[in-house]
C-alpha cells in the first residue's frame, strides 16, 4: 500500500511534554483510505508512555491544522524509539489534498524524530484520551515530523464489503423500470 508523509529518518529531534501534540503538513496526491499512521521516535526515547497517530485537515486559517480527521490506536513507545505504527480502524477516507500528520503522547518520555526544515505546528495541554477538534495552535517551529500515513486506493475499493463492479451491476439490474399505461407487463 502507498504512503504519504516523510518516511526518512533525519538527525534532528523535537522534545516532548505530557499531552503535547505535534503535526507537519503533507500532500495526499490521490483519494485514499487511511489504514495507519507511522511515527518515528528518536533513540533517546525511554519507555513508559504511549502515543496515538493523528491526521488533521489543512482547513484552518491560512492552511493551518483545523478539523481532526483520524486518530490512530494507542501504542506503547519502547526504550530506544523507532518507527511505530498506530492503526486507524475503521479506515478513514480522505480526498486528495493537504493534511497535517503527527501524534499526541501521554507523557514526556518519548522524543520525536524530525527533519531540520519544513513546518511544524504544536498544541500544548491536549488531552491524550481525546485530542481536540478543531486544532488550537500553541506555536510553530521550522521542523518536519518523521511521520507518514499508509492508505489504500480506490482500485479494488468496496462498499459495505461488495466490490464497486458488483454494485454497478446491481444498480443496472435494479434501476426503476418505466411502465406505460395500457401496456401488458
Amino acid at each position: 500500500m502507498p504512503n504519504f508523509g516523510d518516511e526518512t529518518a533525519d538527525g534532528d529531534t523535537f522534545p516532548d511534554t505530557p499531552d503535547r501534540t505535534i503535526l507537519s503538513k503533507f500532500t495526499l496526491t490521490e483519494n485514499g483510505t487511511i489504514t495507519s499512521i507511522t511515527v518515528r521516535f528518536d533513540a533517546a526515547s525511554t519507555s513508559g508512555n504511549n502515543f496515538k497517530g493523528l491526521i488533521y485537515a489543512a482547513d484552518g486559517a491560512a492552511g493551518i491544522p483545523g478539523t481532526r480527521k483520524a486518530i490512530g490506536a494507542s501504542v506503547a513507545v519502547p526504550a530506544g524509539g523507532g518507527n511505530l505504527q498506530s492503526d486507524v480502524s475503521p479506515g478513514v477516507d480522505l480526498v486528495a489534498g493537504d493534511y497535517w500528520l503527527g501524534s499526541v503522547t501521554s507523557d514526556s518520555n518519548p522524543t520525536w524524530q524530525c527533519d531540520v526544515s519544513g513546518d511544524l505546528s504544536r498544541m500544548e495541554g491536549c488531552t491524550f484520551a481525546s485530542p481536540p477538534t478543531p486544532w488550537t495552535e500553541s506555536g510553530t517551529s521550522v521542523a518536519r515530523c518523521n511521520v507518514f500515513a499508509t492508505y489504500s486506493t480506490a482500485a479494488g475499493a468496496t462498499i459495505f464489503g461488495y466490490s464497486e463492479s458488483l454494485i454497478r451491476k446491481l444498480a443496472r439490474v435494479l434501476r426503476p423500470r418505466v411502465f406505460k399505461p395500457g401496456r401488458a407487463r
